[in-house]
């Protein structure tokens, strides 16, 4: 079928709904591809209206037109300009080229720029160089390369609005500045133990060993940090000794949510449970002596919230202990 004349095309255009008016470009791009005819069509069209060069941005798309979609992206609609933005491939782009376009995109556009750019770290390097506000800059620095994201971390962790997916590309560099943190005073210690709280799934996962010795060279006031506990399941896969040693150091039990139904009862997360089953008999003494014992288990874990009961903690703990754990339990005088 022969590339057909601009008048002809709208007026067929007119008959149809939305879709039926993609299909007929889809198509006409598809068996047309670099013909000089279509390519006339679609100058027209594009000057048609900004619905029309819509039309023909999705026509460029279909046939690989990418000077086309380069051009739109000077359009006098600012949709037809943000549609050819999201649609130009980024390939063949610098670094310099990249930074302008996400200028002069509105806020929404540079959001989908920056995850779309998420596999070029040059494209995310330049533009951290730009000058944008520093919240923004924190926003890239999770695709950013290693070596520009430690530099950063430094002025703009803070700021950081997900700190797990930061860990989660850039794992040794934030454990890097979190042992820089903590080799502070007490109160600073604190703080930082509640700013890595968002990321330490992230961190035990891909490191756990290097995390167990900074939990245990700085250990938290309450013995383990705010927030959840699921890290701790990787700490107990990757070192199950290690891990009972700082549990038996903690004065916070490391519970997990209860379902609806249960009264509030506590319990240990399932993860964890699992692998206290293959701790050695010694380990296993370690961690009954101490939710035996140790009184400062019944520490609440947040503010305003009542004491844990201590028989709710034996409750919890017994099942992963074996015998000689319960028999510890069941009777005070009884030493393993």
């Amino acid at each position: 079928m022969p590339v057909p004349t601009l008048r002809a095309l709208l007026a067929e255009l007119d008959k149809t709904n939305h879709a039926g008016r993609t299909r007929r470009l889809a198509l006409l791009a598809r068996d047309h591809a670099g013909e000089p005819a279509l390519a006339r069509l679609l100058d027209g069209l594009t000057r048609t209206s900004g619905y029309h060069a819509r039309l023909a941005l999705l026509a460029a798309k279909v046939s690989g037109d990418h000077e086309r979609l380069a051009a739109l992206t000077e359009h006098s609609d600012p949709g037809v300009r943000t549609s050819a933005l999201i649609a130009l491939p980024l390939d063949e782009l610098t670094g310099e080229q990249f930074t302008q376009r996400y200028l002069d995109a509105p806020l929404a556009t540079r959001r989908l720029l920056v995850r779309k750019a998420a596999h070029r770290a040059d494209l995310i390097n330049a533009l951290i160089s730009a000058p944008l506000a520093d919240v923004d800059k924190a926003a890239l620095l999770a695709h950013a390369e290693p070596g520009i994201a430690a530099v950063q971390l430094r002025d703009l962790g803070d700021l950081i609005p997900n700190l797990a997916a930061f860990a989660k590309h850039h794992p040794t560099v934030l454990l890097d500045e979190l042992a820089n943190r903590l080799d502070s005073a007490p109160p600073v210690r604190e703080q930082t133990w509640k700013w890595i709280a968002p990321a330490l799934t992230q961190l035990a996962t891909a490191e756990p060993h290097r995390l167990l010795v900074l939990l245990g060279d700085f250990l938290p006031a309450n013995g383990l940090p705010d927030g959840p506990h699921h890290y701790l399941t990787s700490l107990a896969k990757a070192d199950p000794s290690g891990l009972t040693r700082l549990l038996a150091r903690s004065s916070r039990t490391p519970s997990a949510a209860t379902r609806w139904g249960q009264g509030g009862r506590l319990r240990l997360a399932k993860g964890l449970r699992r692998h206290l089953r293959n701790l050695s008999a010694e380990d296993r003494t370690l961690l009954a002596r101490h939710y035996h014992h140790d009184e400062r288990r019944r520490e609440p874990s947040k503010k305003g919230s009542k004491p844990i009961p201590a028989r709710q903690i034996r409750r919890a703990i017994l099942p992963c202990l074996s015998t000689a754990g319960a028999s510890f339990f069941a009777d005070p005088n009884v030493r393993p």
